[in-house]
C-alpha cells in the first residue's frame, strides 16, 4: 500500500509569525504615531529667562506664572527666573506681570524638550489720568556770614552763610508716590537785604538706593527767582516712591566781593518753594506753578 502525506501545516505557521512580527515594526511597543529617534515625554519640565521693560532695565520681583496650572515664581534683582514644574506639552502659556506694567503671555513648547528659554519685555503701563501734585513749602535762610583765607593765601577771602541761626529753615522734604514722571521745583523770594539778592538751589531725588543729584542753580540779579527741572531719567531709575529733597542757600559770590566788610553779617531771608510732580503727563516747557 502506498501513503499519501498531505501538506505539513508547521511552515505556514512559521511564515505567518514572521509576517506579523514584520508589520508591527520597532515602534509597535512605542508610543503611538511615533516618529523613529524622538525622545519619549516626561513631566517637570522647565522654563528659564529674564523680564525686562521696554528699556531692556532688569524688573526684579515680577511674577511668572503658568496660565492654567498652578506653577508660579518671581524674578531676582536682575530680573532673571527659572519656572519648574511644568507640563511636557506644546503651547503652553506664560505670563509676566509687574505693577506699573502692561502684562505679556508668550506661548512655550515643551512636549519633546526638557528646558525653554523665555524673555519677557514689558511696557509701562500709562497712568489712568495725568494730573501733577505740588506742594508749597515756606523757609527761611538764617545765617551769619564768616570770611577766611582761600588756599592758605593772605588777603584772598571767601565769605560763606554758613554759621546757622536759629530759626533757619531752609531745606524741603516731599515725597511722592510712584508712577511719578517728572519734577520741577521753583523757588522764589523778596529780597529783605542786599546780601540775598542771589539765592542757591540744589536738588536731589532719594529713594531705595543712594540719593541722586539732580542739580544745582543759582538766580540772577534782580531775578529772585529759580526753577529746576528734573528730567524724566531720574525718575526712571528710581522706578517707585521716593523723596524729592530742596535745600536753599545764599549764593556765597555776593559776599565775595567786599569780604572784610561782609564777614559776620547776618542774613535773614524768607523764600517759598513750588515742588511739582507730574503723573502721566509731561509739561510744558513754560509750565510754572507760581501761573496758577
Amino acid at each position: 500500500m502506498t501513503r499519501r502525506d498531505g501538506p505539513t501545516l508547521a511552515p505556514l505557521a512559521l511564515v505567518a509569525l514572521l509576517v506579523l512580527a514584520g508589520c508591527a515594526g520597532p515602534g509597535a511597543q512605542g508610543r503611538p504615531n511615533a516618529l523613529p529617534g524622538s525622545p519619549e515625554p516626561a513631566a517637570g519640565r522647565t522654563a528659564s529667562g529674564t523680564v525686562v521693560d521696554d528699556e531692556l532695565r532688569p524688573l526684579a520681583g515680577a511674577v511668572v506664572s503658568h496660565l492654567g496650572g498652578t506653577a508660579s515664581t518671581s524674578t531676582g534683582a536682575n530680573g532673571s527666573f527659572r519656572l519648574g514644574s511644568l507640563p511636557a506639552a506644546n503651547g503652553l502659556l506664560l505670563r509676566a506681570a509687574q505693577p506699573g506694567y502692561r502684562d505679556q503671555v508668550v506661548r512655550v513648547d515643551l512636549a519633546y524638550v526638557a528646558s525653554a528659554e523665555v524673555r519677557f519685555v514689558l511696557a509701562a503701563q500709562p497712568t489712568a489720568v495725568a494730573h501733577h501734585l505740588t506742594n508749597t513749602t515756606t523757609g527761611q535762610v538764617s545765617c551769619e556770614a564768616a570770611a577766611g583765607n582761600a588756599h592758605g593765601f593772605p588777603g584772598v577771602y571767601t565769605v560763606s552763610c554758613a554759621e546757622h541761626l536759629d530759626n533757619h529753615q531752609a531745606e524741603a522734604r516731599v515725597p511722592f508716590p510712584a508712577g511719578a514722571l517728572v519734577g520741577i521745583v521753583e523757588l522764589a523770594w523778596e529780597p529783605q537785604s542786599a546780601l540775598a539778592d542771589i539765592l542757591g538751589l540744589e536738588v536731589s531725588l532719594e529713594g531705595a538706593g543712594e540719593p541722586q543729584s539732580i542739580a544745582e542753580a543759582h538766580g540772577e540779579p534782580g531775578d529772585h527767582y529759580v526753577r529746576v527741572h528734573t528730567g524724566t531719567s531720574p525718575f526712571r531709575a528710581l522706578r517707585g516712591a521716593g523723596v524729592l529733597a530742596s535745600h536753599v542757600h545764599v549764593e556765597p559770590g555776593l559776599l565775595d566781593d567786599h569780604a572784610t566788610a561782609n564777614a559776620g553779617a547776618a542774613v535773614q531771608q524768607e523764600f517759598v518753594l513750588y515742588t511739582t510732580t507730574f503723573y502721566g503727563e509731561l509739561p510744558l516747557p513754560t509750565w510754572t506753578a507760581l501761573a496758577k
